[in-house]
C-alpha cells in the first residue's frame, strides 16, 4: 500500500522486532516448560497472538498514517502552491502598480516640462503676459517652476518698464516697480536720465511750438506721405478754420487750392500767389518751402505762408494816390508822364496817341456861387462822363 521503500525503512525493521520479540518469548517459554505444560502452553499462545497481532496491526496502521502524512502533505504542498501564486499576483501587481505610478509621475513631469518649454517660448517670442505655473509636484520640478515663474515675472517687470519708457510715459507706475541686480540699478539710472533729457526736450520743444505759435505767418509741416502733420494757431487765422481740421489733409486742396508744383520746389523761393479762405474770400500770399529731414530719417517740407494782403491793398493805394486824382479818379500828371515815356519807349506806338486840352467854361461862376462842394461834384460829374 505504501511502497517498497517505506516498507524497507519503516516495515521490516518492525518486522524484524516482532520476530525477535517472538525468539525471546518463545525461549521463556521453553525455560519454564518445567514449570509445566498448560502454564507453557497458555504463555507461548499469548505471546504469539501478541506478536502475530503487533505484525499483522502495524503495517495497517503504518499505512494509514502514511496515507495521513500524504494527504497532509499534499494539502500543504497545494497551501504552498497556492501562496505562492498568491505571492506571484501580489509580486506581479506591485510590480503594475509600480510601473503605473511612475509612468504617471513621468507624464506629469514631462507635461510640466512641456508648459515650462512653451512658457519659455513664448517669453522668447515677447509675450511675457502668461500667468505663473503650478508650483505644486515633486520638490524639484516645483523650485524650478518657482524659479521660472521668478524669471518671469522679472521680465515682465522690466517689459512694462521698457514699454512706459518707448511710450514716454516717464510717470508711469512700472518704473516705480524696482528690478533687482544689476540690471534694476542700470535701468534706474537710464530712468533718471531719460527724464532729464525727456524734461529738457519738452521744455524746448514747448519754448519751440510758442515760438511758432507766436509768429505771424502760418507754418505747417508736411510729412513724407504727402498729409499736413502740424499747423501753427496763424495757419487757423489766416485761413479763417481750426488749424486742427488741417491735420492729415493734402495742403493742395486744403490751403485754398495751392498748386502742386509749389510743394516741389525747395530751393528756399518765394512765390506770390492767390489763396482763399474756408469762406471762398480770395486773398495774397507769398508761399515758400523747405525740405528738412527728421530724426528718423524722414523728409519732412515746411510751408511758409504769408498773408499780403493788406500790404497789397496799402501799396494799391499809395500807388492809386500816386497816378490818380483824389477828387475825380482820372490819371493825374504823373500817370500822363509815365504814359508818355512808355509809349516813347515802344517803337511799335511811337507817334500815335494825340494830347486833348479840355476847359469848362464858367466853371469859376459855379464855385463862387453855390461854393466849392458843389463845384467838387460837377468835377466829378464831369471826369465820370469823361471816362465813360
Amino acid at each position: 500500500l505504501i511502497g517498497p521503500r517505506a516498507k524497507q525503512e519503516f516495515l521490516d525493521p518492525l518486522e524484524m522486532e516482532a520476530m525477535n520479540g517472538v525468539r525471546a518469548a518463545v525461549a521463556k517459554a521453553s525455560g519454564v516448560l518445567t514449570e509445566g505444560p498448560d502454564l507453557a502452553t497458555a504463555i507461548s499462545g499469548d505471546v504469539i497472538a501478541r506478536a502475530q497481532r503487533r505484525y499483522f496491526v502495524l503495517p495497517a496502521l503504518l499505512a494509514a498514517d502514511a496515507r495521513n502524512v500524504t494527504s497532509q502533505a499534499t494539502a500543504e504542498a497545494d497551501l504552498a502552491r497556492d501562496r505562492y501564486q498568491l505571492a506571484l499576483w501580489l509580486a506581479g501587481s506591485l510590480i503594475l502598480l509600480s510601473l503605473g505610478l511612475v509612468v504617471v509621475l513621468i507624464r506629469g513631469i514631462q507635461s510640466r516640462l512641456r508648459s515650462l518649454e512653451r512658457r519659455a517660448r513664448r517669453i522668447a517670442e515677447g509675450v511675457v503676459d502668461s500667468q505663473p505655473l503650478p508650483t505644486d509636484g515633486p520638490q524639484e520640478l516645483a523650485a524650478v517652476a518657482t524659479a521660472f515663474n521668478e524669471v518671469s515675472s522679472l521680465v515682465g517687470m522690466l517689459d512694462r518698464q521698457i514699454a512706459a519708457l518707448g511710450q514716454g510715459r516717464l510717470t508711469a507706475p512700472a518704473l516705480r516697480e524696482v528690478l533687482p541686480g544689476k540690471i534694476g540699478a542700470e535701468l534706474q539710472r537710464s530712468v533718471e536720465h531719460l527724464t532729464f533729457t525727456t524734461n529738457s526736450l519738452q521744455q524746448s520743444q514747448a519754448l519751440s511750438e510758442a515760438i511758432v505759435d507766436a509768429a505771424v505767418d502760418a507754418i505747417l509741416t508736411v510729412g513724407s506721405s504727402g498729409l499736413i502733420l502740424s499747423a501753427n494757431n496763424a495757419t487757423g487765422s489766416i485761413f479763417r478754420r481750426d488749424k486742427s481740421e488741417l491735420i492729415g489733409l493734402d495742403p493742395r486742396m486744403a490751403l485754398g487750392h495751392l498748386p502742386a508744383w509749389v510743394l516741389f520746389d525747395t530751393a528756399q523761393n518765394s512765390h506770390e500767389l492767390m489763396l482763399q479762405r474756408a469762406d471762398g474770400e480770395q486773398f495774397e500770399a507769398t508761399v515758400s518751402v523747405r525740405a528738412i529731414a527728421s530724426t528718423n530719417g524722414e523728409q519732412l517740407r515746411t510751408i511758409f505762408i504769408r498773408d499780403i494782403s493788406e500790404r497789397k491793398a496799402y501799396e494799391t493805394s499809395l500807388h492809386h494816390k500816386a497816378h490818380y486824382d483824389d477828387l475825380t479818379g482820372l490819371a493825374n500828371r504823373t500817370s500822363l508822364v509815365e504814359f508818355l515815356n512808355d509809349l516813347d519807349a515802344d517803337p511799335l506806338r511811337r507817334g500815335s496817341a494825340a494830347i486833348f486840352l479840355i476847359n469848362l467854361d464858367r466853371f469859376r461862376l459855379i464855385n463862387d456861387a453855390l461854393g466849392h462842394e458843389k463845384g467838387n461834384f460837377v468835377l466829378r460829374v464831369v471826369s465820370t462822363r469823361l471816362a465813360e
